[in-house]
């Protein structure tokens, strides 16, 4: 019944099953049909009914010249190729199943698409394995110019403090000498808070913890601190405070991020002065430390920040990282450090600007050294380290602190239950035991008696995790004989 045309057609295309055809008149109207409709998922349609309305998907077509429209999804099933074939007497309409073929070619193209993503996901690996091993070195070679700068930054001070301290011992060297053991002291204290900063800076940890200071405590304790250097070198250190209120800010942090520009300007300025400026503009703290120095070289000037650089030349070695962790440390408190203007032998002027962030904490109490006699507060100090006991004897007994000591946790509830103490002072480490194993022990039978921790450079995570430890304090090491003084007295 078919005309030839329709047979060759089939025949062209090797298809002997499987198609459903539909013959349409010049008005569009399907008048017959051959084949299986139900083998596509489709029902048998009514002589008459527009074949637009039977296949939705052909209202575009214009039926003028003959068309094909491959793989045309009938339902979840069954796909079909929709082939227009334009006679003399009627039309056709020719739908050859295509849902095997179909789900074959989808076969190969998910797996194609499979594999182009494996080997994206290879590259995109082998990119980031290459990062990783371009970091990886960076590091090493880091960690090498660390290591270098130390063995030189460290060997300086202690060939100085040992030389010096046993010329002493011999009876060599007069009083005097003491103020070269402690420069040098206090230069590796600072050389090792910056490297343990730096560590910290390149393990990405930015926990920041703000604390409530007066302006003016805090500058007169800086330059307390570091007024030897200048003094060393006949410059003067001076300091103007043109706002004194109470401020709040990562006291441990910014103290370092000032030692470090203050250190440098000494260490650039053979004569003249360094100054320390404290301001409040624009809702923010603003630190700024002046110099009359050898200033900075044109082209040195956008790597003043890098590590490992050195800003200028002096007799002086530097480390190369203090500037480096100093913005680091800035950042990490949502501030800003930048170099604000240096001209060749005229000096340098360095900003600090820490945003004002005032906390939910205690109203600040006055922090006043405390110098009279405190003959009735009775200590008791735990540190497996006799030197450290002796040093703290001596340290507090002048001023009238009753002291009583030991170098193991055994012995503390015996002293606790045979002398009245007012305060416990504590090393973590004691030996093989560590001070938080028996600290809430100690809270719990004494539940009135403070526990003060001492801790290398804790972090604020660290001071929060000791607290809820049972300690009611922590004092940073190396210990400073008036803060310790006055946080004991606090109890």
């Amino acid at each position: 019944m078919f005309p030839p045309v329709l047979k060759q057609f089939l025949l062209k295309l090797n298809e002997g099953h499987g198609y459903f055809c539909l013959g349409i008149d010049k008005n569009l109207s399907i008048v017959e049909s051959h084949g299986n409709p139900e083998s596509l998922g489709l029902f048998p349609p009514e002589n008459g009914t527009l074949i637009t309305d039977y296949l939705p998907i052909l209202i575009s077509e214009n039926f003028t010249e003959n068309f094909k429209i491959p793989f045309f999804n009938i339902n979840e099933n069954n796909v079909c190729d929709i082939h227009f074939i334009k006679c003399e007497n009627l039309d056709y309409i020719m739908l050859v199943n295509k849902s095997e073929i179909f789900q074959v070619t989808q076969k190969y193209q998910q797996f194609a698409h499979d594999d182009n993503i494996s080997k994206n996901k290879f590259k995109r690996l082998a990119e980031e394995l290459n990062v990783a091993k371009q970091e990886l070195k960076k590091s090493n070679q880091e960690k090498a110019a660390l290591i270098a700068m130390l063995s030189h930054e460290l060997g300086t001070p202690l060939t100085s403090i040992i030389g010096y301290s046993e010329l002493m011992l011999n009876g060599e060297l007069d009083k005097n000498s003491l103020k070269v053991i402690h420069r040098n002291a206090i230069h590796l204290k600072h050389t090792i808070e910056n490297t343990l900063l730096f560590g910290r800076s390149q393990a990405k940890e930015s926990d920041i913890h703000l604390e409530a200071t007066r302006s003016s405590e805090f500058i007169s304790e800086l330059k307390d601190t570091l007024y030897h250097f200048a003094e060393d070198k006949g410059l003067a250190l001076m300091t103007e405070s043109l706002a004194d209120e109470v401020i709040y800010i990562d006291i441990p942090k910014t103290r370092q991020i000032l030692i470090n520009l203050v250190n440098n300007a000494i260490k650039y300025t053979e004569s003249g002065f360094v100054k320390i400026v404290f301001s409040v503009s624009n809702h923010s703290y603003i630190f700024t430390i002046i110099d009359s120095g050898i200033g900075i070289a044109e082209d040195k000037l956008d790597t003043v920040f890098s590590p490992w650089g050195r800003v200028g030349e002096s007799r002086e070695a530097g480390s190369g990282i203090g500037l480096y962790t100093s913005q680091k440390l800035a950042n990490s408190m949502s501030g800003k450090l930048y170099l604000k203007s240096s001209k060749k032998d005229i000096g340098s002027e360095f900003e600090l600007i820490i945003p004002i962030n005032k906390p939910d904490i205690k109203p600040l109490e006055e922090n006043n050294i405390v110098t009279q006699q405190q003959s009735h507060l009775s200590v008791l100090i735990v540190d497996d380290d006799e030197d450290i006991l002796d040093l703290l004897t001596f340290m507090l007994e002048p001023s009238g602190f009753v002291i009583h000591r030991t170098t193991t946790n055994e012995d503390i509830d015996d002293i606790l239950k045979t002398q009245s103490i007012d305060v416990l002072l504590t090393d973590m480490n004691l030996g093989d035991v560590r001070a938080d194993s028996f600290s809430k022990k100690i809270k719990h039978s004494y539940p009135k008696l403070p526990i003060i921790l001492m801790s290398a450079m804790p972090s604020a995570k660290l001071k929060t995790n000791y607290k809820k430890l049972g300690f009611d304090a922590i004092i940073e090491k190396p210990l400073q004989r008036n803060k310790l003084i006055s946080l004991l007295s606090k109890f």
